[in-house]
C-alpha cells in the first residue's frame, strides 16, 4: 500500500463496557504519553451502555480534556461494532486499538508510531521473544488463543505471530479501504480485519509487549462462544479459498 506519512498523529480507539476503575486511570496515561512525545492524539471511548459509572467518568474527563471523546453505542452490546464505530469516528491518520482493563501500556505508542513508517499495520505481540502472555488469563483462553494462532498460519497464511490480539496500530486508510467488509462478531472481528488487510496490500509488523493483567472488574471474553465464532469463520475462509 502507499506510504503516506503522518507519524504524530493517533486516535486511541478505547472500548468500554462497565470499566469505570479501569477507565479513569487509562485515558490520564495516554494524555501523559501524548504530551510527553508530542502526538496529535485523541481518545475515542466507545461504550456500550455500562451501568456502573463508566459514563459519567468520561463525560467529566471529555469536559476537563479537549482530546477526550465519549461514543455511546445503540442497539445491542457488540465489541465488534463498538470497535467498527470507533475506527469510523477517529479523526486522526493513525489509529490504535487498546482494551480498557489496563493490560495494554500505552508508553508503547511511540515505538509502534515509528514502526508504521515502513508498514500498514504494528500488532503488539504476546508471543514474540521478550514478550509476555499474562499470567492472569485462564488456562483455557491460553489455549485457544495459541490453537488459534496455529490454525491461521495453517489455514489462513498468516505468518504473524498475534494475528488475534486486540492491542494494534494502522493507517485509518487500512480500515477505510477494508470496512464495507467486516461481518464477524467479537474477537473474529480482529483476525478478519488482518486478513482482509493482508489481502488489500497491507504491510504487516508486530512489537513485543508485556501482557499486563486486570486491575478492577471482570473479564467479558468468554472462551466457548467466541471459540465457536472463530471455528465458523475458519471453516468459511478456507470453503472461500482466503488467505493472506
Amino acid at each position: 500500500m502507499a506510504k503516506v506519512v503522518h507519524m504524530q498523529e493517533l486516535s486511541v480507539v478505547i472500548p468500554t463496557f462497565n470499566e469505570r476503575d479501569n477507565i479513569q486511570t487509562l485515558v490520564p496515561a495516554v494524555l501523559a504519553v501524548f504530551a510527553d512525545h508530542d502526538i496529535d492524539g485523541e481518545i475515542v471511548v466507545v461504550d456500550d451502555n455500562s451501568n456502573d459509572g463508566t459514563i459519567a467518568v468520561v463525560r467529566a474527563l471529555e469536559r476537563e480534556h479537549s482530546a477526550v471523546h465519549l461514543l455511546l453505542r445503540e442497539g445491542p452490546a457488540s465489541l465488534s461494532r463498538a470497535w467498527l464505530e470507533g475506527f469510523e469516528a477517529a479523526s486522526k491518520a493513525n489509529i490504535v486499538c487498546i482494551d480498557a482493563d489496563l493490560c495494554h501500556d500505552p508508553k508503547l505508542f511511540p515505538l509502534m508510531l515509528e514502526r508504521l513508517n515502513s508498514c500498514d499495520v504494528v500488532i503488539g505481540s504476546r508471543y514474540l521473544a521478550d514478550a509476555t502472555s499474562g499470567e492472569g488469563k485462564s488456562i483455557a483462553a491460553k489455549l485457544a488463543s495459541k490453537l488459534g494462532q496455529y490454525a491461521n498460519r495453517i489455514f489462513l497464511g498468516m505468518s504473524e505471530t498475534d494475528s488475534s490480539h486486540s492491542f494494534r496500530m494502522f493507517r485509518k486508510s487500512v480500515f477505510d479501504a477494508i470496512k464495507g467488509q467486516m461481518r464477524s462478531e467479537g474477537n473474529v472481528f480482529l483476525i478478519e480485519f488482518l486478513l482482509r488487510a493482508k489481502r488489500n496490500g497491507a504491510g504487516v509488523s508486530e512489537v513485543p509487549i508485556v501482557y499486563g493483567e486486570r486491575t478492577y472488574g471482570e473479564t467479558k471474553l468468554r472462551v466457548g462462544k467466541e471459540s465457536l465464532r472463530y471455528l465458523r469463520f475458519l471453516f468459511k475462509s478456507v470453503l472461500m479459498g482466503q488467505r493472506a
